[in-house]
C-alpha cells in the first residue's frame, strides 16, 4: 500500500454550536484526550506522508499549537460545506502526494483496523475513489447511498435532497473517502452548491467520477457505531460509553479480567490490568494505571492516575470505597481497604491500611499495619512533608502523624496518639493526656438538665 505517498485530510472546521460549550468541539476531551487527537492518531496509524487538519479561523492557532509539527493546519474561512473544507485542505497538499484519504474530525470511534482494510481495498483494485458506507437500522439524517440494479455505486443523496423513497434506504455515507490525486484534479470542478443547503458537497466528486465511467468502490461496515459524529454532549456521552464497552470487552475476553458489572464500571484507555483480577461494581479507573494479577478492586473505588502513575502489583486488595490518587504504589499482597485515601504514597508488600485512613506523601514498609482513623498530616499550609513508616510497624487506631516524621522498624504507636517526633526501632510511642474519671458526674448532669426543663 502506497501510504508513504498518501495524505490524510481531516475535516474539523465545524462550528460546534450544538455542543453548547465555550470550548472548541474538536478539543473537547473524549477518552482522556481531545476528540480531534483521537482522529489524528487514527490517521497517523496509516503512516501517511501528510496529515492535514482543516479548521475554522478562530481555532487555527489553538489546534496548531496542540499538535505542533504532527499536522499541517488549513483554514476553511466560511462554513460552506464539506466540499469547501476539502478544497482548503488540498491547498496544503505536497506535490508528491498521489492519494488522499478524507476523515471526519468528530468521529473518534472509527477504528484503525477499519481504515487499514478500507485503504487495502482501494490500493488493491483499479479504482479512482472509494468510500466507507454503513448499513444501519436507523439511517437518521445521513446521506443515502444510491446503487444501480447490479448493486454498483451510483451516487450519494443528502437527506435534505432525498425523496421519501430514498430516505428509506438503510445504507448511509460515513463521510470518509479515498481519492487518487488524478481523480481529484480531473473532477474537482464538479463541486458546486446547487442543492437544498446551498453548500458545497465533497460527494459531488464521487458522482462525477462515476458518470465519467471510472470505478468508485465502497467498503461497507455494519452499524453506526464507528461513524457516530459528536455534535452534542449527549453524543459525547453515547460515544464514550461505546468506547468504554469496547475496552471492558477486550479486558474480559483477551486479558482474563473479571468485570462484575460492566454497566457501572469505567476503565480508561491507558489502564492495564492483569488476568484473574476482579473489578467490582461502581469502580472508576483512569489515567496511567497498571494493575497486576489476582487483585480485588472495588466496589465503589476511584483510581486516578491522570497526574502521576499508579502501580498496583499482584494479589492486592483495593476497596471498597477507596480513592487512590497520583503517584501511588501498592506492592505485592498489600491492602488499602474500606474508606482509605492515598496520594503520593507507597504501601510495601503485605502491609495493610484496612479502613478509614488518609495516607499522603508517605512510605509504609513491609508487613506494617495502619490502624483505623490514621492520618498523615502532610501539608503545613505552604509545603508538603513526608512520613516514613518502616517495616513491621503497628500504627494504633486514630493516630495522627504530623510530618516530617520517621517511625522506625518494629515500633508501635498507641491508639489516639499525635506523633510529632521520630520513633526509634521497637519503641512504643504514646501521646495522650492523663484520663480523669469524675464519678457520678453523669447522674448529676441529667438531674440538672431535668430541673431546667421543668422550670
Amino acid at each position: 500500500m502506497n501510504h508513504h505517498r498518501m495524505a490524510c485530510i481531516i475535516l474539523a472546521a465545524g462550528s460546534g454550536t450544538r455542543m453548547k460549550s465555550s470550548h472548541p468541539k474538536v478539543l473537547t476531551i473524549f477518552d482522556e484526550k481531545p476528540i480531534l487527537e483521537n482522529i489524528v492518531e487514527k490517521a497517523e496509524s496509516m503512516q501517511p506522508s501528510q496529515v492535514i487538519v482543516v479548521v475554522s479561523p478562530q481555532y487555527k492557532d489553538l489546534v496548531q499549537s496542540h499538535f505542533s509539527n504532527r499536522i499541517h493546519g488549513a483554514v476553511q474561512k466560511e462554513p460552506l460545506g464539506t466540499g469547501d473544507a476539502f478544497l482548503a485542505g488540498l491547498e496544503k497538499l505536497d506535490d508528491s502526494i498521489q492519494s488522499v484519504m478524507v476523515l471526519c474530525g468528530d468521529t473518534p470511534l472509527i477504528q484503525s483496523s477499519t481504515l487499514q482494510a478500507f485503504s487495502q481495498l482501494f490500493f488493491s483494485t483499479p479504482t479512482k475513489a472509494s468510500l466507507i458506507t454503513a448499513l444501519v437500522a436507523d439511517p437518521k439524517r445521513y446521506g443515502r447511498i444510491l446503487r444501480n440494479p447490479l448493486g454498483s455505486f451510483v451516487k450519494i443523496i443528502e437527506w435534505k435532497d432525498a425523496s421519501e423513497e430514498e430516505r428509506e434506504i438503510s445504507e448511509i455515507n460515513s463521510g470518509m473517502y479515498l481519492f487518487s490525486r488524478e481523480a481529484i484534479e480531473t473532477h474537482l470542478h464538479s463541486i458546486n452548491n446547487n442543492n437544498a443547503s446551498g453548500e458545497f458537497y465533497i460527494t459531488d466528486i464521487l458522482e462525477s467520477i462515476q458518470q465519467d465511467q471510472d470505478h468508485v468502490s465502497t467498503y461497507t461496515i455494519q452499524g453506526e457505531e464507528e461513524i457516530i459524529g459528536i455534535n452534542t454532549k449527549a453524543d459525547l456521552s453515547q460515544a464514550l460509553q461505546i468506547s468504554n464497552n469496547r475496552r471492558l470487552q477486550s479486558l474480559m475476553v483477551d486479558h482474563g479480567v473479571y468485570i462484575v458489572d460492566p454497566s457501572s464500571t469505567r476503565i480508561g484507555p491507558h489502564v492495564s490490568i492483569g488476568r484473574d483480577t476482579d473489578i467490582k461494581p461502581n469502580t472508576w479507573i483512569e489515567g496511567d494505571v497498571e494493575i497486576g494479577e489476582d487483585c480485588s478492586i472495588g466496589p465503589f473505588v476511584c483510581i486516578r492516575g491522570d497526574q502521576g502513575k499508579i502501580l498496583i502489583e499482584s494479589h492486592c486488595t483495593i476497596g471498597p470505597f477507596t480513592s487512590l490518587r497520583k503517584n501511588c504504589i501498592i506492592r505485592h499482597g498489600a491492602k488499602a481497604g474500606t474508606f482509605v485515601e492515598m496520594k503520593n504514597c507507597e504501601l510495601k508488600p503485605n502491609s495493610k491500611a484496612n479502613h478509614l485512613s488518609y495516607l499522603g506523601d508517605a512510605v509504609i514498609g513491609e508487613r506494617s499495619n495502619i490502624g483505623a482513623g490514621t492520618i498523615t498530616c502532610n501539608y503545613d499550609g505552604f509545603e508538603k512533608h513526608r512520613t516514613i513508616i518502616e517495616d513491621d510497624v503497628f500504627i494504633g487506631s486514630d493516630t495522627i502523624i504530623v510530618a516530617p516524621v520517621t517511625i522506625e522498624k518494629g515500633s508501635f504507636t498507641g491508639a489516639g496518639s499525635v506523633i510529632t517526633q521520630n520513633v526509634p526501632p521497637n519503641a512504643l510511642a504514646i501521646e495522650r493526656n492523663e484520663q480523669k474519671n469524675k464519678e457520678n458526674w453523669a447522674e448529676k448532669y441529667r438531674e440538672s438538665k431535668s430541673k431546667r426543663r421543668q422550670s
